[in-house]
């Protein structure tokens, strides 16, 4: 998931110019990546855990894998609103103010999830949400 900052980091370092707006998207694209992976991680975990791959569901357990992934969407709902105050273009202003019932939704949904076809919903979920936030890219 660090490799996806990198690549919309890379055009910022070629350019010389620093854009907060592009450094959030890049987080929030760690962020989205990093989740989708580790719900990748949960419904593969029985061929994982037979080959030995030390993942963080192997290792701590689906609970601790879903405490994880709600860690890294309490540190991106902190970015968002500190975004969210500093920025003065309401137009990006409502569109990441849109994103909010997404998250909170997800959120609910992973509670709820126990199953690996709860968990291939929400990859799936997850994947229309990174793109959607590449489709957003080129409209802000």
């Amino acid at each position: 998931s660090f490799l996806t900052i990198l690549t919309i980091l890379i055009v910022m370092v070629f350019y010389r110019e620093l854009n907060f707006l592009a450094v959030l998207y890049a987080f929030f694209g760690c962020m989205a990546v990093f989740i989708r992976e580790t719900l990748k991680d949960i419904i593969s975990a029985k061929g994982e855990l037979i080959f030995g791959i030390q993942s963080i569901p192997i290792v701590w357990g689906i609970r601790g894998a879903k405490v994880v992934i709600y860690l890294v969407c309490l540190a991106g709902f902190m970015l968002l609103l500190f975004y969210l105050f500093s920025v003065e273009n309401w137009t990006v202003r409502i569109f990441f103010l849109g994103i909010i019932p997404f998250i909170l939704w997800f959120l609910y949904r992973l509670y709820l999830a126990d199953t690996t076809g709860h968990f291939k919903h929400l990859k799936a979920y997850v994947d229309m949400i990174i793109i959607g936030g590449l489709v957003s890219m080129c409209l802000i």
